[in-house]
């Protein structure tokens, strides 16, 4: 087993836990901890085993407030975009009769 493994399976449940509590869903949470692991193996420089579980959930709060950001800026469309005027089986207006 690779100290990496090790310290998913130590951490992982923990991760999961605090994701879960900030996003109130269990996919976004599911999602949260993959990422927190993803970043935590790419971040540049070693992790500090005094402070490992701490810096992970920095990193899961920080990936929660970045899906909140995201998901503020797609918002789904409201109105109705089909014209009034046009009756559904009449073909569009400007189309080749």
């Amino acid at each position: 087993m690779t100290d990496f493994e090790a310290l998913y399976q130590k951490y992982a449940p923990d991760v999961f836990r605090f994701a879960l509590f900030l996003s109130g869903n269990r996919a976004d949470a599911e999602d949260i901890a993959s990422e927190t692991f993803v970043r935590a193996w790419n971040a540049p420089g070693g992790i500090r085993q005094t402070t490992v579980k701490a810096y992970l959930l920095v990193i899961a709060r920080k990936c929660y407030r970045q899906g909140l950001r995201r998901s503020r800026r797609h918002s789904p469309l409201e109105q109705d975009w089909a014209d009034p005027r046009q009756a559904p089986h009449e073909p569009p207006s400007g189309a080749p009769s």
